[in-house]
């Protein structure tokens, strides 16, 4: 598939060369170019419920069958995804120390995907493949089950518009795929530049209203989006003073390593809780 690029250009999970780090790029020069275009624009930061256990065999070996997959190989991927079975396990300690488990009758898998898998992540990949068959891809940057979704306009109506139905067709696609979108911890940020904000309250305008099925979302002032806090004015001052707040309490800790002499246990020390956080 990859060598094919059967996969979706704005989809940056798990493959060879692209990161979430190229994913929060896509995002942002969105923004840039938006704002810079003289448009305001909205970010809606879906959350799917449990997305890689609700990943349905029968829908998710249709769309094998569509890329190719027959015969021997298909059947493999029945066997690998529907030959499965969960128990649930009970410990219980009787008064006098005895311990009994018990377990329920096995109960075959319909749905989901093996986690901790190679192959888990990617058949995840291939179930939400079609996406940009629904929707414009330039209105989507996805990482994995990450996804978000992005509609930029002048007009303040049209641009509420949009985004109503771009939102409400993501809900559709993933609706028939049996994903369900978690609207209380979908977040929305709605951006634009600091000569327009003023303009809105100087007129006591407000900012476009976000619907998701029949329930208004609410914008947040920032999202914590692939390990970065973006703000509506991308000034990254929140962002800022997260990560200062994170790597003043590690830095104290790497002093506290300082005093006990040991060169190797200071590197783990910097590169575990201070690196790994600016690079």
């Amino acid at each position: 598939m990859l060598d094919n690029n059967l996969l979706f250009r704005n989809q940056y999970g798990y493959q060879k060369g692209r990161s979430t780090k190229l994913a929060l790029i896509d995002f942002v020069n969105k923004c840039v170019d938006a704002l810079e275009g003289g448009d305001a624009a909205i970010g809606c930061f879906i959350d799917l419920s449990k997305a890689f256990d609700k990943v349905h065999h029968n829908i998710l070996l249709n769309k094998l069958a569509k890329l190719g997959l027959a015969g021997t190989v298909l059947n493999w991927f029945t066997s690998y995804l529907k030959e499965r079975s969960m128990q649930t396990v009970v410990d219980f300690i009787h008064p006098g120390g005895l311990r009994e488990r018990f377990l329920s009758n096995p109960s075959r898998l319909q749905v989901g995907v093996p986690q901790g898998s190679i192959l888990g992540p990617i058949l995840f990949l291939i179930y939400i493949n079609d996406i940009a068959n629904f929707l414009p891809a330039d209105s989507l940057t996805i990482f994995a089950d990450d996804t978000s979704l992005f509609s930029r306009h002048k007009d303040l109506f049209t641009l509420e518009q949009n985004n109503f139905i771009l939102l409400n067709e993501l809900s559709q696609y993933f609706s028939q795929l049996q994903l369900i979108i978690n609207a209380k911890k979908t977040n929305c940020v709605f951006f634009s530049t600091g000569s327009r904000r003023r303009h809105m309250a100087s007129g006591g305008m407000i900012a476009p209203l976000v619907c998701l099925d029949d329930e208004f979302l609410e914008f947040s002032d920032t999202v914590d989006y692939l390990g970065v806090r973006l703000d509506g004015s991308l000034s990254w001052n929140e962002h800022v003073s997260k990560l200062t707040n994170v790597l003043y309490g590690n830095v104290f800790v790497l002093r506290n390593t300082a005093s006990l002499n040991s060169l190797n246990l200071s590197k783990l020390v910097y590169f575990s809780l201070i690196e790994s956080h600016i690079r």
